[in-house]
C-alpha cells in the first residue's frame, strides 16, 4: 500500500479493500497448498493467474504493458515462473519462484535509482514462513529466474543485489534463448540458401553447390562449393570430403 498509494489514481481504502477481498478469497481456496504455518498473508503467496482485480489495477495504474510481463514472467502455465517451479520437486511443492515473481512485481513500483526494486533479504521476509522451505531456495530460484525471465532487471547496490521488473525485455536474455534455440541443421541450411542465392548469379563457369557423392561427368569447367558437413580442419582429414 505503501507503494502504491503515492498513485493519485488508487483508491487508498476502496482500492485497498477490494483487493485484500480477492486475495483472501484466493487465498482461502488453496488453503491446504500453501507453504508452512499460515498466520499472516504473505506478499509470496499471491497468485496473479487467480486475481483479476489485482492484475488489473496494476495494468490500469502502469499500464497495459504489464500485462506481458505477468504472462511472461510471472504467473500462468506459459510463465517462465511457472516452468522453472514445474522443472523441480522443491520449487513445484510451494511454487516458489511464481511466489518470488509475485514479490518482485509487487516491489516495481514507487520508487527510483538505488531503492528501486526489492532486496534479497526483503524477498526472504517475504516469502519465508514457519515450517516453510529454506532460505537458501530463494537465492537458488533467483539465479535460474535471472537467466530465463524476459522483463526482469537487476542491480548491485551496498544492501546487495535488487530486483524489478519493466515494461521493455531484457535483450540479453532474449538474445541468448534465441541463440539456444538455433540447431547446427538451421545453421547449415541457412550457409546452403546464402551461397546458391550468389550460385545463380554466376554465368561464365558451371558451379555445384553440396553436390551429392556421384556427380556426373562434366565436360565443362565446374566450381564445386562443397556443403557444411565438409568443414576443414588443419590436423585432420574431413573423411565426407
Amino acid at each position: 500500500r505503501v507503494r502504491w498509494a503515492s498513485h493519485h489514481d488508487f483508491q487508498r481504502t476502496r482500492g485497498v479493500l477490494r483487493l485484500l477481498a480477492s486475495i483472501i478469497s484466493d487465498l482461502w481456496k488453496r488453503q491446504h497448498n500453501l507453504a508452512g504455518e499460515n498466520l499472516l498473508i504473505h506478499p509470496g503467496q499471491i497468485n496473479f493467474a487467480n486475481l483479476d482485480a489485482l492484475s488489473g489495477q496494476l495494468k490500469k495504474l502502469y499500464g497495459n504493458g504489464y500485462d506481458a510481463v505477468i504472462s511472461a514472467d510471472v504467473a500462468g502455465s506459459a510463465s517462465n515462473a511457472f516452468k522453472i517451479d514445474s522443472s523441480k520437486s522443491d520449487y513445484s511443492r510451494w511454487d516458489i519462484t511464481q511466489g518470488i515473481a509475485s514479490v518482485v512485481l509487487m516491489n516495481s513500483f514507487g520508487s527510483d535509482g538505488a531503492n528501486r526494486g526489492i532486496s534479497v533479504k526483503g524477498l526472504k521476509l517475504a516469502m519465508l514462513t514457519p515450517k516453510g522451505f529454506n532460505h537458501n531456495s530463494v537465492n537458488a530460484v533467483l539465479d535460474e529466474l535471472e537467466g530465463a525471465a524476459y522483463y526482469l532487471y537487476y542491480a548491485r547496490s551496498s544492501r546487495g543485489k535488487h530486483y524489478w521488473f519493466h515494461t521493455k525485455p531484457n535483450i540479453n536474455i532474449l538474445i541468448n534463448q534465441a541463440k539456444s534455440d538455433i540447431k547446427t541443421a538451421d545453421v547449415d541450411a541457412e550457409i546452403l540458401r546464402r551461397v546458391n542465392e550468389h550460385e545463380r548469379k554466376i554465368e561464365f563457369i558451371n558451379v555445384l553447390v553440396d553436390p551429392a557423392d556421384d556427380v556426373a561427368e562434366l565436360l565443362k569447367p565446374t566450381l564445386v562449393i562443397l556443403g557444411p558437413a565438409c568443414w576443414a580442419h588443419p590436423d585432420k582429414l574431413n573423411g565426407n570430403t
